[in-house]
């Protein structure tokens, strides 16, 4: 890998804890394609908001889909050719709402990136808003073991259960 920012720089690191690899390549062929993180998209370096969301989206994916192009949800934002949605609607719906969550979760709790912007990227804008769903997605990560207290587990205590 090309240098980093310190921020890039832990944020490869928090994924290889969950032993996810971040590669140096452009997502332009999907953000995880079945085996690693892109680090890229469109030649620069993505934002570390976008690599937190796509670990998080390993961490509350099936086992099963982990290895599938951005995890059988179907192409995202950044993504490209070929990826195939193996799963319904809502619950694709379902876990990019848990993965959002979870991802700015670990981006506050570990000091990286602009969680407060990412928070306003994925309309979170208020978290306390049950007609959203927001409760619910948070209550399924808290009952999960994800999230205790408001926090995000910490790497360290989640490795033995993501494996």
């Amino acid at each position: 890998m090309g240098a980093l920012s310190d921020e890039h720089e832990r944020a490869v690191r928090v994924a290889s804890v969950y032993g996810v690899l971040v590669e140096d390549r452009d997502c332009s062929d999907n953000a995880w394609d079945g085996r690693t993180i892109a680090l890229r998209y469109g030649g620069r370096l993505r934002p570390v908001a976008d690599i937190i969301h796509d670990l998080a989206h390993w961490l509350v994916c099936a086992r099963s889909r982990r290895s599938l192009r951005d995890f059988g949800l179907g192409t995202g934002p950044d993504g490209g050719e070929g990826a195939e949605r193996v799963v319904s609607a809502r619950t694709a719906n379902d876990e990019e709402a848990r993965a959002s969550l979870l991802g700015i979760a670990i981006q506050r709790d570990l000091g990286l990136g602009n969680w407060s912007a990412a928070l306003l990227d994925h309309s979170w804008g208020s978290l306390l808003d049950p007609v959203g769903g927001h409760l619910r997605h948070l209550r399924w990560l808290h009952d999960r073991g994800f999230m205790r207290d408001g926090m995000a587990v910490p790497p360290e205590e989640r490795v033995a259960d993501a494996a």
